[in-house]
């Protein structure tokens, strides 16, 4: 059966190592305490460790424990410029971290296309010109991607591999005196007005324990498995509600490596990744070793158990519908991962005391501005996102409204209702 050769899991994560079976050293023991212990050695702790050493802090005194829409109808002027900032900054941090660090993580400078077809071509006119307006760096194309014939393209986009970031970025902070520790779970933590204990487990259930002065709780999961992932300054109710992260999980295919005449015949000469303007959740792009990976339709976390198997054919039928030179025997990865958003999608970066909450973040962009907001706090530096990444931050109904629509309608077409083709 073809599902049989097919790997469930991100194409990433072939021949993953551990930090320490890359530099040929054990994992050094636990040592009793830290200034700050970083719970989370993903792009967001790792970045938040990256922003305290490069402005100088001392890297043995933090500890890493690694377990391993439309813009012009969500935000106001003055938010979109904020936002926008927010694109631009997290992705010159990204740069700037891989050149200091003179690391190998795939990365690749390209754009990104909003897509259409004809019937949207005045639409993506006009908001391709809106886009200019807000200061974005938007242009309309009349482009020819399988099915799609128009775009708004926008520049300074790129692709990495996020495994290799992490793990590159881990080896460095490893070489300034961080200690970082893999399958090391904080399993509680207990405060005071001093110190912070944190309970800690490693992979043969063996329990620690460390003291900090401070910590961090970074990344996806983490904020909300010790209680602080909330908006507990909000005076909406829906927001107090709702703005709790919301656990989905998406999904994703990767085909076989794709030749020149490949690419070039589905229209992504370019390099560039796109997204569906009418199925937002529905994008694409080429990985660096030339597979096509496509994604989409993320799915509430507690459908997941009804719903994934089913899920993951729909995405590929509709993979095969978009791109019909390709049939299943060209797919080669399917898997899909958990995710927790805001319903802004912007993550958290606040602080209780001497708690830092960092995350969740929808992609690797915002995972690292959060990390490096989160260090500027510790630091006391200041810092732009403050209000854009609050707690207390009032998050916009429109934005939930268009999300909930998106869901009911992949509930219905996988309850057996029409396909969504957009047709």
């Amino acid at each position: 059966m073809i599902s049989s050769r097919i790997k469930d899991y991100s194409p990433w994560l072939d021949n993953l190592k551990s930090l320490y079976d890359e530099i040929g050293q054990p994992q050094p023991r636990l040592p009793e305490n830290a200034e700050i212990v970083i719970i989370g050695g993903g792009p967001t702790g790792l970045s938040a460790a990256y922003k305290l050493v490069d402005s100088g802090h001392s890297g043995n005194k933090i500890v890493i424990l690694d377990d391993c829409a439309e813009l012009r109808e969500i935000y106001d002027r003055e938010k979109v410029k904020l936002v926008m900032d927010s694109y631009i900054k997290s992705r010159s941090y990204i740069q700037e971290i891989i050149d200091k660090t003179n690391m190998e993580c795939d990365f690749e400078k390209r754009g990104s296309l909003f897509i259409g077809k004809d019937k949207d071509i005045e639409y993506l006119k006009e908001e391709a010109s809106l886009r200019r307006m807000h200061g974005f760096d938007a242009e309309f194309r009349n482009i020819k991607l399988s099915e799609y014939t128009a775009a708004i393209y926008m520049q300074n986009d790129f692709t990495l591999n996020p495994r290799k970031f992490c793990a590159e970025l881990a080896k460095y902070l490893f070489s300034k005196g961080v200690l970082v520790y893999e399958n090391t779970e904080a399993d509680a933590f207990y405060g005071d007005s001093n110190r912070i204990r944190i309970k800690t487990v490693d992979k043969n259930n063996k329990t620690e324990s460390i003291c900090a002065d401070k910590v961090v709780l970074a990344g996806q999961d983490v904020p909300h498995d010790f209680g602080y992932e909330r908006l507990h300054g909000s005076d909406n109710i829906l927001s107090k509600i709702l703005g709790r992260g919301i656990s989905i999980e998406t999904y994703a295919l990767a085909t076989r490596q794709l030749n020149e005449n490949e690419i070039k015949d589905i229209g992504m000469e370019s390099r560039a990744s796109f997204i569906d303007i009418h199925q937002p959740f529905f994008y694409g792009r080429l990985t660096p070793d030339n597979r096509l990976l496509i994604g989409g339709d993320d799915l509430f976390g507690f459908l997941s158990k009804l719903f994934s198997r089913k899920k993951t054919e729909s995405l590929k039928e509709k993979f095969i519908h978009h791109f019909p030179k390709f049939s299943e025997t060209d797919i080669d990865y399917e898997w899909k991962g958990n995710m927790r958003i805001m319903l802004d999608v912007f993550p958290l970066v606040y602080n209780q005391k001497n708690v830092y909450v960092a995350g969740p973040s929808a992609h690797i962009q915002y995972a690292v501005l959060s990390g490096i907001s989160t260090a500027n706090q510790l630091i006391s530096n200041e810092d732009n996102y403050s209000e854009l990444f609050s707690d207390k931050r009032e998050i916009n109904l429109k934005v939930f409204v268009t999300y909930l629509i998106e869901k009911i309608a992949l509930f219905y077409e996988l309850c057996g209702g029409t396909e969504r083709f957009d047709d």
